[in-house]
């Protein structure tokens, strides 16, 4: 995929975003309307998982205080989700595919499946996000810190379960 699919924003509009903030009540990204100040951090094309086989396209993107996902136009059942990132209980790389990954974001026991480009980066942001928005929380600081050891555990399962399978 090319970087037009998802991307960092980039400083300079986030820097315009963020003077712009108190004179509006927020701004809509993908169709949903972000809270006032909220900047998004990361833009980028992702499956939701509904259940284990059916997924659904859309738009994923990370703000500092929220994680969004919302369905592509065409679907008859449109879902948008919104996620606190003070409600994230852990983080996961599941499977990595050269090209895309799935990670899983645990909202309490619910588990989020997304099938995304750059799953390490991702999770990596989503991280700085929630350190960065409850730095007095160390639960939530210490999230990837367990999780890189997990991914490294799932990535080594998932290479096994490969060959086993070729």
């Amino acid at each position: 995929m090319t970087d037009q699919k998802q991307f960092n924003v980039p400083e300079n509009v986030i820097s315009d975003m963020k003077s712009n903030a108190n004179n509006n009540p927020g701004i809509y990204v993908y169709n949903s309307l972000l809270g006032k100040g909220e900047i998004p951090l990361r833009l980028g094309l992702a499956n939701y998982y509904t259940s284990k086989l059916v997924g659904v396209g859309g738009k994923l993107f990370l703000t500092k205080s929220n994680l969004y996902f919302t369905s592509h136009q065409i679907f008859q059942n449109k879902i948008n989700l919104k996620i606190n990132l003070l409600d994230i209980t852990d983080l996961k790389q599941e499977l990595n595919l050269i090209v895309s990954q799935h990670i899983s974001i645990y909202e309490g026991e619910k588990k989020h499946r997304f099938v995304v480009y750059g799953g390490k980066e991702w999770l990596k942001m989503i991280d700085e996000a929630i350190k960065d928005y409850a730095p007095e929380n160390n639960d939530a600081n210490n999230l990837m810190n367990n999780d890189e050891e997990k991914i490294k555990v799932n990535e080594k399962n998932n290479r096994s379960e490969e060959r086993r399978v070729g």
